[in-house]
Protein backbone atom coordinates (compact mmCIF):
# COMPACT_ATOMS: atom_id res chain seq x y z
CA UNK A 1 0.00 0.00 0.00
CA UNK A 2 1.25 3.55 -0.97
CA UNK A 3 1.53 6.42 1.58
CA UNK A 4 -1.18 8.43 -0.38
CA UNK A 5 -3.37 5.26 0.09
CA UNK A 6 -2.49 4.80 3.87
CA UNK A 7 -3.57 8.89 4.59
CA UNK A 8 -6.46 8.38 2.44
CA UNK A 9 -7.40 5.56 4.39
CA UNK A 10 -6.65 7.16 7.38
CA UNK A 11 -9.02 10.23 6.85
CA UNK A 12 -11.70 8.02 5.88
CA UNK A 13 -11.61 6.28 9.35
CA UNK A 14 -10.77 3.18 7.89
CA UNK A 15 -7.41 2.17 8.58
CA UNK A 16 -5.94 3.01 12.63
CA UNK A 17 -2.49 2.38 11.75
CA UNK A 18 -1.05 6.22 11.75
CA UNK A 19 2.10 4.61 13.74
CA UNK A 20 3.16 3.11 10.80
CA UNK A 21 3.32 6.64 8.93
CA UNK A 22 6.36 8.72 9.31
CA UNK A 23 6.37 11.64 12.20
CA UNK A 24 5.92 13.93 9.45
CA UNK A 25 3.16 12.34 7.69
CA UNK A 26 1.66 11.87 11.16
CA UNK A 27 2.27 15.66 11.26
CA UNK A 28 0.58 16.27 8.13
CA UNK A 29 -2.62 14.25 9.11
CA UNK A 30 -3.08 16.39 12.42
CA UNK A 31 -3.62 19.45 10.69
CA UNK A 32 -5.86 18.06 8.74
CA UNK A 33 -8.39 16.46 11.50
CA UNK A 34 -7.63 19.67 13.54
CA UNK A 35 -7.05 23.38 11.69
CA UNK A 36 -4.88 25.46 13.91
CA UNK A 37 -7.41 28.25 15.55
CA UNK A 38 -6.17 31.94 15.79
CA UNK A 39 -6.73 33.84 19.33
CA UNK A 40 -9.10 36.55 19.20
CA UNK A 41 -6.91 39.81 19.28
CA UNK A 42 -6.93 41.07 22.97
CA UNK A 43 -9.17 44.32 23.46
CA UNK A 44 -7.26 47.06 25.33
CA UNK A 45 -9.46 48.23 28.15
CA UNK A 46 -7.66 51.49 28.99
CA UNK A 47 -8.03 53.20 26.12
CA UNK A 48 -10.10 56.31 26.26
CA UNK A 49 -11.09 59.00 24.02
CA UNK A 50 -9.96 62.06 23.24
CA UNK A 51 -12.19 65.23 22.89
CA UNK A 52 -12.13 66.30 19.05
CA UNK A 53 -10.02 69.63 18.51
CA UNK A 54 -11.52 73.22 18.68
CA UNK A 55 -14.13 71.93 21.39
CA UNK A 56 -14.78 73.93 24.64
CA UNK A 57 -12.42 72.56 27.70
CA UNK A 58 -13.80 70.18 29.91
CA UNK A 59 -15.38 72.08 33.07
CA UNK A 60 -15.45 70.73 36.72
CA UNK A 61 -19.26 70.42 37.74
CA UNK A 62 -20.15 72.26 40.71
CA UNK A 63 -19.82 69.81 43.59
CA UNK A 64 -22.44 70.97 46.11
CA UNK A 65 -25.41 73.45 46.54
CA UNK A 66 -26.94 72.48 43.13
CA UNK A 67 -29.99 70.33 42.52
CA UNK A 68 -28.83 67.55 39.92
CA UNK A 69 -31.21 67.67 37.09
CA UNK A 70 -33.83 65.24 37.36
CA UNK A 71 -35.39 62.94 34.72
CA UNK A 72 -39.10 61.54 35.47
CA UNK A 73 -38.59 58.02 34.95
CA UNK A 74 -42.29 57.10 34.03
CA UNK A 75 -42.42 59.47 31.08
CA UNK A 76 -39.03 59.64 30.55
CA UNK A 77 -39.05 63.12 30.06
CA UNK A 78 -37.14 66.09 30.76
CA UNK A 79 -37.67 69.63 32.07
CA UNK A 80 -36.68 73.23 31.50
CA UNK A 81 -38.37 76.62 32.45
CA UNK A 82 -41.84 77.75 31.26
CA UNK A 83 -41.44 79.66 27.96
CA UNK A 84 -38.15 78.35 26.75
CA UNK A 85 -38.19 77.59 22.92
CA UNK A 86 -38.20 74.36 21.89
CA UNK A 87 -35.42 75.02 19.12
CA UNK A 88 -33.14 75.81 22.49
CA UNK A 89 -34.46 73.55 24.70
CA UNK A 90 -31.90 70.52 24.37
CA UNK A 91 -29.16 72.53 23.69
CA UNK A 92 -29.82 74.49 27.17
CA UNK A 93 -30.83 70.64 29.06
CA UNK A 94 -27.34 69.56 27.76
CA UNK A 95 -25.10 72.92 28.71
CA UNK A 96 -26.59 72.91 32.01
CA UNK A 97 -26.15 69.37 32.78
CA UNK A 98 -22.46 68.91 31.59
CA UNK A 99 -21.52 71.86 33.66
CA UNK A 100 -23.11 70.54 37.10
CA UNK A 101 -26.40 73.10 36.47
CA UNK A 102 -30.10 72.62 37.24
CA UNK A 103 -31.45 73.10 33.48
CA UNK A 104 -34.84 74.44 35.22
CA UNK A 105 -32.72 77.01 37.01
CA UNK A 106 -30.59 77.65 34.30
CA UNK A 107 -33.15 78.50 31.55
CA UNK A 108 -34.70 80.27 33.81
CA UNK A 109 -32.03 82.52 34.06
CA UNK A 110 -31.70 82.63 30.23
CA UNK A 111 -35.25 84.30 30.39
CA UNK A 112 -34.61 86.43 32.75
CA UNK A 113 -31.53 88.07 30.74
CA UNK A 114 -32.78 88.08 27.71
CA UNK A 115 -36.22 86.36 27.43
CA UNK A 116 -34.09 83.67 25.05
CA UNK A 117 -33.87 86.65 22.19
CA UNK A 118 -30.71 85.66 20.50
CA UNK A 119 -30.11 89.57 19.04
CA UNK A 120 -30.85 91.40 22.87
CA UNK A 121 -28.90 94.46 23.52
CA UNK A 122 -29.07 96.45 26.67
CA UNK A 123 -28.04 100.01 27.28
CA UNK A 124 -25.07 98.85 29.47
CA UNK A 125 -23.62 97.20 26.21
CA UNK A 126 -24.94 93.15 27.03
CA UNK A 127 -25.20 91.29 24.08
CA UNK A 128 -27.44 88.00 23.02
CA UNK A 129 -29.33 85.60 24.64
CA UNK A 130 -27.02 85.54 27.79
CA UNK A 131 -26.69 88.83 28.42
CA UNK A 132 -22.01 88.70 27.88
CA UNK A 133 -20.69 91.96 28.16
CA UNK A 134 -17.71 92.54 26.50
CA UNK A 135 -15.79 91.98 29.94
CA UNK A 136 -17.30 89.05 30.49
CA UNK A 137 -16.36 88.13 26.86
CA UNK A 138 -12.75 88.69 27.80
CA UNK A 139 -13.26 86.71 31.14
CA UNK A 140 -14.06 83.43 29.27
CA UNK A 141 -11.09 84.00 26.66
CA UNK A 142 -8.73 84.58 30.10
CA UNK A 143 -10.31 81.24 31.84
CA UNK A 144 -9.59 79.46 28.88
CA UNK A 145 -12.60 78.65 26.92
CA UNK A 146 -12.13 80.49 23.74
CA UNK A 147 -13.67 83.03 21.68
CA UNK A 148 -17.72 83.54 21.83
CA UNK A 149 -19.88 84.99 19.50
CA UNK A 150 -22.64 86.14 22.06
CA UNK A 151 -25.13 86.80 18.93
CA UNK A 152 -24.77 83.24 18.02
CA UNK A 153 -27.17 81.03 20.83
CA UNK A 154 -25.15 78.19 19.80
CA UNK A 155 -22.08 79.11 21.35
CA UNK A 156 -23.55 81.72 24.11
CA UNK A 157 -25.93 79.13 26.04
CA UNK A 158 -22.71 76.75 26.08
CA UNK A 159 -20.21 79.44 27.46
CA UNK A 160 -23.05 80.86 29.70
CA UNK A 161 -23.57 77.60 31.57
CA UNK A 162 -19.60 77.25 31.89
CA UNK A 163 -19.31 80.62 32.96
CA UNK A 164 -22.19 80.03 35.91
CA UNK A 165 -20.34 76.79 36.77
CA UNK A 166 -16.75 78.72 37.16
CA UNK A 167 -18.37 81.76 38.94
CA UNK A 168 -19.86 79.03 41.49
CA UNK A 169 -16.09 77.33 42.04
CA UNK A 170 -14.56 81.00 42.90
CA UNK A 171 -17.27 82.39 45.02
CA UNK A 172 -17.60 78.99 47.13
CA UNK A 173 -16.32 79.99 50.42
CA UNK A 174 -17.48 83.40 50.24
CA UNK A 175 -20.99 81.95 51.96
CA UNK A 176 -23.25 79.39 53.14
CA UNK A 177 -22.73 76.37 50.61
CA UNK A 178 -25.86 75.55 50.55
CA UNK A 179 -26.02 79.08 48.57
CA UNK A 180 -23.50 78.56 46.12
CA UNK A 181 -25.36 78.86 42.92
CA UNK A 182 -27.09 81.75 44.17
CA UNK A 183 -24.22 83.90 44.91
CA UNK A 184 -23.09 82.51 41.43
CA UNK A 185 -26.05 84.09 40.21
CA UNK A 186 -25.79 87.05 42.31
CA UNK A 187 -21.75 87.38 40.44
CA UNK A 188 -23.54 86.68 36.82
CA UNK A 189 -25.60 90.06 37.25
CA UNK A 190 -22.85 92.36 39.19
CA UNK A 191 -20.08 90.86 38.26
CA UNK A 192 -17.66 88.71 40.62
CA UNK A 193 -15.40 91.69 42.40
CA UNK A 194 -18.80 93.26 43.25
CA UNK A 195 -20.20 90.27 45.17
CA UNK A 196 -17.02 89.78 46.97
CA UNK A 197 -16.40 93.26 47.47
CA UNK A 198 -19.87 92.91 49.31
CA UNK A 199 -18.90 89.96 51.31
CA UNK A 200 -15.59 91.40 52.54
CA UNK A 201 -17.91 94.63 53.73
CA UNK A 202 -20.24 91.94 55.85
CA UNK A 203 -17.28 90.32 56.93
CA UNK A 204 -16.45 94.02 58.27
CA UNK A 205 -19.38 93.98 60.25
CA UNK A 206 -19.25 90.99 62.14
CA UNK A 207 -20.96 88.43 59.75
CA UNK A 208 -18.87 85.48 59.62
CA UNK A 209 -20.51 83.86 57.06
CA UNK A 210 -23.26 85.84 55.28
CA UNK A 211 -26.14 85.09 53.41
CA UNK A 212 -28.01 86.33 50.49
CA UNK A 213 -30.47 88.17 52.39
CA UNK A 214 -27.55 89.88 54.68
CA UNK A 215 -26.14 90.89 51.46
CA UNK A 216 -29.43 92.27 50.68
CA UNK A 217 -30.94 93.27 53.87
CA UNK A 218 -27.96 95.45 54.87
CA UNK A 219 -28.20 97.16 51.17
CA UNK A 220 -24.61 95.85 50.33
CA UNK A 221 -25.44 94.83 46.54
CA UNK A 222 -27.02 96.91 43.91
CA UNK A 223 -31.14 97.11 43.99
CA UNK A 224 -31.05 95.48 40.58
CA UNK A 225 -29.23 92.85 41.97
CA UNK A 226 -31.10 92.11 44.91
CA UNK A 227 -34.16 91.31 42.64
CA UNK A 228 -32.35 89.56 40.22
CA UNK A 229 -32.64 85.73 41.78
CA UNK A 230 -36.29 86.30 42.72
CA UNK A 231 -37.41 86.96 38.87
CA UNK A 232 -35.33 83.51 38.31
CA UNK A 233 -36.90 81.50 40.90
CA UNK A 234 -40.20 83.01 39.81
CA UNK A 235 -39.82 81.55 35.83
CA UNK A 236 -38.28 78.30 37.67
CA UNK A 237 -41.47 77.52 39.41
CA UNK A 238 -43.11 76.91 36.02
CA UNK A 239 -41.83 73.97 33.91
CA UNK A 240 -42.43 72.76 30.94
CA UNK A 241 -40.85 69.06 29.36
CA UNK A 242 -40.18 67.80 26.30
Amino acid sequence: MSLFDTIARILQGKDNSQSALTPNAQLRIANQKSPVKLAAPAMSTGTQLQPAAGLAPAVAPVQSAITPPVVNKATKTRAVSKGTPKALAQLIYDSAVKNGLDPVLFSAQLQQESGFNPEARSSAGALGVAQFTPTTLKELERLGYGTVNPLDPSQAIPAAAFYLNSLANRLGDQGPASEKINRALLAYNAGPTTIKNAVAKAHAMGIASPTINDLVTNNLIPAETAGYIPKIQGYAQNQQTF
